[in-house]
């Protein structure tokens, strides 16, 4: 029940209540992004929330000492300003390459959409739904009960409390907290489809296709994967300022395995969550015969 940063596992939760709106009517995955944020300047390209979702869309990642950025964003509008101006690092759908900013243009998208704050769409639309009481964005000022300290370690092993960040620079993209166990709320209402229906489940979970047909390993904000014995996972990992982060799913059985850790770069969260779900599939097994 202890709430820690989430970090990129924040990504499809976002990506969530986009298309919460795509089922809606509201939004169009193949319309340009301006129709919705109509302050976002046009581009040598036409960028559309298909391609944001899919960390195809040309928009770039932090540079230099903005991750751990200390500035308080009014809102997400004003946070689209550090990136805004930027050109695409190439023509949508060319390459992949990851974005928590590209997610930020998602956020905005929400509110447009919706015609609700960001952080209003997800309590009633997504949190609530799935009884995620200890999840939200996170706003440096706010008291949260049960929440963990965050730590860095030194090269020596010491460690050493984490520096101050303010995270509205990236609330869709890693700005977020919660708990492992609200984390698997979200799989079981997103799995058990609560959040969404079963097509648009499916697509979210299809690797994208870039313009040379070739596919990512990463679909609707979930990374994707197909193991040597053709069963396919879907997850997503996050490294945050104090925190890493991970959570598995296998939508074929409805398993998933969520971990989360106070402390950056904690290494081993794959690799654990696999043998949570291989060790409870074991007790499973036994508690049948």
């Amino acid at each position: 029940a202890t709430v820690y940063r989430i970090a990129s596992i924040s990504k499809p939760i976002a990506a969530t209540a986009v298309l919460q709106l795509v089922e809606a009517g509201k939004v169009d995955l193949d319309a340009d992004v301006r129709t919705y944020v109509a302050s976002f300047p046009a581009k040598e390209h036409v960028v559309t929330a298909r391609r944001l979702l899919s960390h195809t869309a040309g928009i770039r990642h932090y540079r230099l000492g903005e991750f751990g950025s200390r500035v308080r964003y009014a809102s997400i509008e004003d946070a689209l300003g550090v990136f805004r101006a930027d050109p695409l690092l190439f023509a949508p759908g060319e390459e992949f390459s990851y974005s928590s900013y590209g997610y930020n243009l998602l956020g905005a998208v929400v509110e447009s959409a919706s015609g609700v704050p960001f952080e209003e769409y997800l309590r009633t639309k997504i949190f609530a739904p799935a009884g995620m009481e200890r999840t939200g964005l996170e706003f440096a000022e706010r008291i949260v009960t049960g929440r963990a300290g965050q730590y860095v370690r030194r090269s020596a092993g010491e460690f050493l409390n984490a520096p101050y960040v303010d995270l509205s620079l990236k609330w869709a993209g890693g700005g977020m907290i919660s708990s492992a166990e609200d984390l698997a709320r979200f799989h079981v209402a997103l799995d058990g489809g609560s959040l969404l229906g079963e097509a648009t489940r499916a697509g979210m979970y299809e690797p994208a296709e870039l313009t040379d047909g070739s596919k990512t390993g990463y679909g609707l904000g979930w990374s994707v994967r197909t193991d040597s014995r053709g069963r396919r996972w879907i997850s997503h990992s996050g490294g945050a300022t104090g925190g890493t982060t991970y959570l598995l799913r296998e939508p074929a059985t409805g398993d998933a395995a969520a971990i989360l850790a106070n402390a950056e770069d904690v290494p081993g969260l794959a690799r654990a969550c696999r043998r949570l779900l291989s060790a409870a599939k074991q007790v499973e097994e036994e508690d049948e015969e």
